[in-house]
Formats: C-alpha cells, sequence, structure tokens
C-alpha cells in the first residue's frame, strides 16, 4: 500500500539497491579546500521555456568544494534560526526521508568522499558484550551522526542539511483517493506533491509556502508553466525509472549576493518596478542552479536536488563572459517566455549590471 513504511528486509536493502543501479564512482585523495567549484554558465542569446535535461550519473549528485566549510557553517546557522521555513516533512513523507538518509549517510558519502565522511562505530558500555552502534563523521565539521535514520524524519533532513550544500525536495505520487483530502490538494490529485524538504538556498520563495502543494501549484507564478512545460514534466516524472539521473541548469542575476533568497528575486504582477540606479559590483552574482533528478526504490518518491553557485560578476566580466550575458539578460524578452524577464526582476537591474558588464567600471550609476 502506498504510504506504508517499509519493512525492516526492506530497510536493509534501500542503500544497496540504489547504489547498485548506478554504482558510486570514489573520488581518492581529495582535497576539498583545494578543489574549485563547478564553472556553469548555461545563459542563451534568448530564453526558450524548456526541460533542458541531459544524462548524468548518480557520483554527480553531491559536489564539494573550497566553500564547502564557509556554505555548511551559513546552513547550520540557518537550520538552527530559521528552522520552518528551510526544512519541512510530513508524515506520510517519512518512509522516504529515511531512504534518502540511508542512502547519503550509508552509502553516497562515506563511498564519494571518504576522505571527509569516516565510518566509527561507538559503544555504550565498557562491557566487552555492549553493542557497537555505527556512525559517520565529518572530518571537516567534526559532527558524528548516526548511521540509522532518527525517528523524526526533520531531524533527518536537518542533519542531511549540515553535511552538504545541496538542497532536497521529496516528491511523493499521489495517496489513494481513500487517504486522499482533495481539499488540501487543490484537485490536482494526479499529480505528486512536495511532501518533505530541507531548501537552505531558495531562490525568490519560502520553500514553507510550497509545501504540500502539487507541482502545478508550487509553479502558479512562474510564466508560462502551465501551458508550455506542465504536462511533460507530469509525463516525465510519471516515467522516471530507478537508476535513471538526470541534471539541468538555470540562472539569474542577484544584485545583492545573498544564498538565502527567500524573497528580492522575483516580480510579480502588480508590483512596481524600481529601476535599480546603484549596482554594488563587490556583491553582485551570477547566481546559477544546478539542478538533478532522480527516484528512490523503495518509497518511489522522485527526489529534487539542487545545488546553487554564486558567481560575482566581476569574475564573469574578466573572464570575457560579459557581453554573452548581456545578451542572453536581453534575450530574456525576446524568447518563447518574454514573461521571464520581470518574474527574474531583470527590469530592475538589467540596465546597471549591462552597463558594467559592458563598460567594465567598478560601479556604475545609471540615470533614468
Amino acid at each position: 500500500m502506498e504510504g506504508q513504511k517499509p519493512s525492516k528486509a526492506e530497510q536493509k536493502t534501500i542503500s544497496s539497491s540504489l547504489a547498485s543501479t548506478s554504482p558510486i564512482e570514489p573520488l581518492d585523495d581529495f582535497q576539498w579546500d583545494k578543489t574549485e567549484p563547478l564553472i556553469l554558465r548555461p545563459f542563451k542569446p534568448r530564453y526558450h521555456m524548456t526541460m533542458g535535461i541531459e544524462r548524468a550519473t548518480l557520483s554527480e549528485l553531491i559536489q564539494i568544494d573550497k566553500h564547502y566549510l564557509t556554505r555548511i557553517t551559513l546552513r547550520t546557522k540557518l537550520i538552527q534560526d530559521k528552522r520552518a521555513s528551510v526544512l519541512g516533512a510530513s508524515p506520510r513523507s517519512i518512509p522516504a526521508v529515511k531512504e534518502l538518509y540511508s542512502f547519503l549517510i550509508n552509502d553516497y558519502l562515506p563511498q564519494r568522499y571518504s576522505a571527509i565522511f569516516q565510518r566509527t562505530s561507538t559503544t555504550t558500555s565498557t562491557s566487552a558484550s555492549a553493542p557497537t552502534t555505527t556512525m559517520l563523521r565529518n572530518t571537516v565539521t567534526g559532527e558524528t551522526i548516526p548511521s540509522t535514520p532518527p525517528t523524526d524524519a526533520e531531524e533527518a533532513l536537518a542533519i542531511i542539511g549540515r553535511q552538504v550544500e545541496e538542497d532536497f525536495l521529496l516528491l511523493l505520487p499521489p495517496q489513494p483517493s481513500y487517504l486522499r483530502d482533495d481539499d488540501k490538494n487543490e484537485g490536482t490529485n494526479k499529480q505528486m506533491t512536495l511532501e518533505a524538504f530541507i531548501g537552505c538556498f531558495p531562490n525568490g520563495f519560502n520553500w514553507a509556502d510550497k509545501f504540500r502543494k502539487s507541482l502545478a501549484n508550487i509553479h502558479v507564478p512562474v510564466p508560462d508553466y502551465t501551458t508550455k512545460l506542465r504536462a511533460s514534466m507530469d509525463r516525465y516524472l510519471e516515467r522516471l525509472k530507478v537508476g535513471e539521473c538526470v541534471k539541468r541548469a538555470n540562472w539569474t542575476v542577484s544584485v545583492d549576493g545573498e544564498l538565502h533568497a527567500a524573497s528580492s528575486m522575483h516580480l510579480y504582477e502588480g508590483e512596481e518596478v524600481v529601476e535599480l540606479q546603484e549596482l554594488n559590483v563587490d556583491m553582485a552574482r551570477l547566481r546559477c542552479e544546478r539542478q538533478m533528478l532522480f527516484r528512490l526504490p523503495i518509497s518511489q518518491a522522485v527526489v529534487f536536488v539542487v545545488r546553487t553557485y554564486m558567481y560575482p560578476l566581476q569574475d564573469v566580466k574578466k573572464e570575457g563572459n560579459g557581453p554573452r550575458l548581456v545578451e542572453a539578460i536581453a534575450g530574456l524578452k525576446e524568447g518563447s517566455s518574454p514573461g521571464f524577464h520581470f518574474y527574474k526582476r531583470a527590469a530592475v537591474w538589467q540596465r546597471a549590471v549591462s552597463e558594467y558588464l559592458l563598460n567594465g567600471e567598478e560601479e556604475v550609476a545609471v540615470v533614468v
């Protein structure tokens, strides 16, 4: 029955069954503090709304680089100070959360990044017959965490959020009709719903506001999603097989450089456009998300994995990509979904950002 907790036998095979579908390639002698971030430049001359996915491997799921400790410190603080807005788990998501936890903590992290995540054993007694408990030690932060998922699903998500920079969104298939509350699912009974999340680095909204909503309702503010992407996205998620893994990337511009950007990244119908008068180039960033997608084998939950990268606009200009980014910004309103120019707040920052990227001055005052 959908929503039923996996048996003990199933729990033992959760990690191994997922890992066996796509073996995890270890990174031997990995040095996190000497590893540069991935460089993503997904912008194009014209913006067209497509799924834009490509094949990936499970080994690519988690990325660790020289910013790891700084970002994990920030995530730990956000989980402590803004817990209600950065994580959540419904009762029916508990098996899926535990399944994800088991895979990451028992398989993925110690196999992929053995230099950072090391297995240890502890006992609660000095007696020779005392049972041992397997733990995982994060050698960078010093945190030691249990290999067995906590009973509290939210605590399991918090632990995950303190180990990696990626945010995780768990979508579950519809409940059987006799368990479903049609009002809460807002009439979209055939769609998957967001039933659990750890989202420390949101891009323009609060994940808590999207909690337990269908994919269609989550995307209501996104221009043209309903007419151009909803059907293909629904079909793809329905057909996604265990062992398949795909990735995509998106981009926008952040003028304040905030990773936890629950607001100030989007414009909505009726909002006044106040053009940016002065660009602080020390704070301005090209904000890119690398999104990955896979399915858990036992719960059948679909997992969205979001990794956020912040590239100084100064670096984008130095590498010679300033004109390309300026063209892409203008192209937001020249492609198949021109509403994205407004939605991404380009009407606010386009002129200041474009003048900086083309003229190269350290700060640009824009006269309206």
